[in-house]
């Protein structure tokens, strides 16, 4: 059974969560936890402001009409309606890349883990035969978490982006139902 569910590609239910498209009326539950110092101790950013938030949420809702269209999910809890984050799926020339980030007050919750599931699943009905992922290398819990829904790194890019005066890097995962056609060794 599919750890989500569906009734288009703009709507997905977990067992938590709600994967919908943004609204305007978002940029406020994302300037809370793009502020947050925690948040931004891990972001390319130094700080964030409501003009920040509302760019954000205007860019994240261009993605449904753009072509390819990108899946740019807020991530909102079912329980509450509280939006905790947001998730996409990116189409692109080879496949399609995931992302999320999910607020500093939910993190280790299995949250993110939920919604990069449904992610796949989402991938996988739409006929992606490739998905993959970054993340900073410092992201132990984004490795570990792609590691676990069956990613492997596949690349390292070590000085991606100066961030805070030093450079950071980032690594790439790809999802290894799809190794062989990459061809990427057998795990063993």
């Amino acid at each position: 059974m599919p750890a989500s569910r569906s009734t288009s590609p703009a709507r997905t239910l977990t067992a938590r969560l709600l994967l919908r498209p943004f609204l305007p009326s978002d940029w406020r539950a994302v300037l809370a936890y793009q502020s947050d110092p925690r948040y931004l101790a891990r972001s390319h950013w130094k700080r964030r402001t409501s003009r920040d938030a509302k760019a954000f949420v205007a860019m994240m809702m261009r993605g449904w009409r753009a072509r390819p269209r990108k899946f740019c999910h807020a991530v909102v809890l079912r329980r509450t309606g509280a939006l905790i984050g947001n998730a996409s799926l990116r189409p692109g020339r080879t496949g399609a890349d995931i992302g999320y980030e999910i607020a500093p007050d939910f993190w280790r919750r299995g949250y993110a883990t939920e919604a990069a599931r449904a992610l796949l699943d989402l991938g996988r009905r739409l006929g992606f035969t490739r998905i993959e992922a970054w993340c900073w290398s410092d992201n132990l819990p984004s490795r570990r978490l792609l590691r676990k829904l069956g990613f492997r790194q596949v690349g390292v890019d070590a000085r991606f982006r100066k961030v805070h005066g030093s450079w950071r890097g980032r690594r790439r995962f790809v999802h290894v139902e799809n190794a062989a056609r990459i061809g990427m060794p057998p795990r063993t």
